[in-house]
């Protein structure tokens, strides 16, 4: 039998299968809508702002140079995110090529753009080759004396479009002093003054290159006298550290020789001093020396370890600091009358030389000052010159250089990074921690000073024109310095 409620059984049965087929749809529906291609990648979805980098901002207009983009692109927090589809408008032309060339000259807009972000704008420069290439002309040497026998020495170089660059044939270009041409690829003058010279080659002028040359100084000569403290340990005289006086003279002859510009210098600036130093003839009570020049001691009692020092050890046969202090006190010759040279073994095997003072009306920057009314008030400071004895010899530039900084010379090198170095523009100073030149350096580069350190294979035989204003500083206001030239001993 059937009842009413079958048909309401059947349609349930025929419509639930079609209700489950329209969820499926719709579930379907939903997955495939989460992965609509329009909406944003989530590397790229959030790009807030992007930056256009360059790598420079000129090229040469030759289709071989370039310039290479890059992008850096931001999200809302500042994170870098990706952005890998980056167009480029250059000139408002559209590129997608992230390097550009031309062999157009001119300026050109450039600036990114990544989801409707655009980036900041740079401008580039694209230089004709010809404006490209270059003359460059250098010197040896911006300071020279106004002799007409110091000579500055140039040469000229060709760097073309590609940054190749070669030294140019001296027939191949031109020299121009003050706008003037001129003769030869050296200059020299006897006029004092600022030079401007530059070079002409292959249609091209070069930089420009100032070169001073100084008034040719003619100083009266001086002379001073020097005492040798020849120090031993009980030698007779021509044995052991008891040097003979020809051994003396010929340290003596040498130091001249430099002093005098006769030592072979090829440096513009070399000079001579007009200062020469002589064997002292007349003792400190007026009396004949028996060997000019010379005082000898047996320095026995002196290598007593003066103080605690670690450089001053007892009995050791040779001088600490502390040791050499007390001998120079106790046995100098009055200073400003005499320049007193110990020669003596000493601890650490090197030689050395204590810079003068300058009266304060008279500074000199690098060197200490006393009260113009100073007589005896730094007497226990003696000025002294320590040679090491096996230093002391004819071809060593040791004594000359110890000579030099009695006279109020530095090292031609700096202990500071270039803080300071040795006030002398026309030296080649340097960091000695470096190497690296000093940068208020208008002299020849060449280590060939007297102030500096011996180097193996280079001689140095120079003192330059700003080194003799030091010393004739030195000489006419220097405590006790000053005196020496009127010393008649």
């Amino acid at each position: 039998m059937i009842t009413r409620k079958e048909p309401f059984v059947f349609g349930a049965l025929f419509f639930r299968p079609l209700f489950f087929r329209f969820l499926i749809v719709i579930l379907a529906f939903n997955a495939c809508k989460k992965s609509d291609p329009l909406t944003p990648n989530p590397t790229e979805n959030n790009i807030v702002s992007i930056e256009l980098l360059p790598d420079k901002t000129s090229l040469v207009a030759n289709s071989q140079d370039f310039v290479i983009f890059v992008v850096s692109a931001k999200g809302p927090n500042n994170q870098v995110v990706s952005a890998s589809d980056v167009d480029f408008y250059i000139n408002g032309v559209k590129t997608k090529d992230p390097k550009f060339s031309t062999s157009v000259a001119g300026k050109y807009t450039v600036y990114a753009k990544s989801k409707e972000v655009s980036s900041n704008i740079i401008e580039l420069t694209a230089i004709d080759p010809a404006d490209a290439r270059k003359v460059t002309l250098t010197a040896n040497t911006g300071l020279i004396i106004a002799d007409g026998k110091s000579i500055a020495q140039l040469s000229s170089a060709f760097t073309d479009e590609f940054g190749q660059s070669n030294q140019i044939a001296n027939n191949e270009w031109t020299l121009y002093v003050n706008d003037e041409e001129i003769v030869g690829k050296t200059f020299h003058t006897s006029t004092p003054g600022t030079y401007t010279l530059y070079a002409k080659s292959k249609g091209i002028t070069s930089n420009s290159v100032e070169i001073v040359a100084r008034e040719n100084k003619i100083y009266p000569m001086v002379s001073i006298p020097v005492i040798f403290h020849i120090a031993h340990y009980g030698d007779v005289v021509d044995e052991g550290l008891n040097l003979n006086a020809s051994r003396v003279q010929v340290v003596l002859e040498n130091i001249n020789r430099i002093f005098s510009n006769d030592g072979g210098s090829n440096n513009p600036n070399s000079v001579n001093m007009h200062v020469q130093f002589r064997l002292a003839t007349i003792g400190m009570e007026g009396e004949i020396l028996e060997e000019p020049g010379i005082v000898r001691y047996d320095i026995t009692r002196f290598d007593d370890g003066y103080s605690a020092s670690v450089s001053d050890k007892a009995n050791d046969r040779v001088l600490g600091s502390n040791e050499r202090a007390h001998l120079s006190m106790e046995t100098s010759w009055d200073p400003s009358q005499y320049l007193n040279i110990w020669v003596t073994p000493l601890e650490d095997g090197s030689s050395w030389a204590r810079m003068p003072s300058v009266y304060a009306s008279h500074p000199l920057p690098g060197l200490g000052t006393v009260s113009d009314n100073c007589t005896d008030c730094i007497q226990t400071w003696v000025p002294y010159i320590f040679v090491h004895t096996y230093s002391f010899t004819a071809i060593s530039p040791t004594p000359v250089h110890e000579v030099g900084h009695a006279l109020g010379l530095r090292h031609v090198f700096s202990d500071n990074n270039c803080q300071t170095s040795d006030y002398c523009p026309d030296t080649y100073s340097y960091s000695n921690s470096s190497n690296l030149p000093c940068p208020d350096n208008r002299g020849l580069l060449d280590r060939d000073n007297v102030m500096d350190y011996q180097i193996t294979g280079i001689t140095r035989n120079t003192f330059t024109y700003d080194q003799r204003e030091r010393v004739r500083h030195v000489l006419k206001h220097g405590h006790w310095m000053s005196n020496l030239p009127q010393s008649t001993k």
